[in-house]
């Protein structure tokens, strides 16, 4: 089972080992921010990435298993240089 974050937010309710949810429509009760996917025949990563836009959403029970996965947010690194180019842009004009 794959899951699609579209807008990435930390989760709202604490996920512990063992615990079970029902998903109905891809949706996990408490946390409608993700879309549970169904990727069974999908072989790897790279083609999941590709095509969980057109998978089918998850209807079932879902364990929650003992693995945890951690999210660093890091800008990217052009988004970063515009904004100091266009600061910098701002600060050189002058007034007529």
């Amino acid at each position: 089972m794959g899951i699609d974050f579209g807008e990435l937010a930390a989760p709202p309710l604490t996920l512990t080992p063992g615990d079970r949810f029902t998903v109905v429509n891809g949706m996990l009760p408490g946390w409608p921010g993700i879309r549970l996917v169904n990727d069974s025949g999908v072989p790897d990563l790279e083609t999941f990435v590709a095509v969980v836009d057109t998978l089918p959403d998850f209807n079932g029970d879902v364990v929650v298993s003992n693995t945890t996965v951690l999210f660093t947010f890091v800008p990217e690194p052009t988004t970063s240089i515009l904004f100091l180019i266009a600061a910098t842009c701002l600060l050189a004009t002058r007034k007529v």
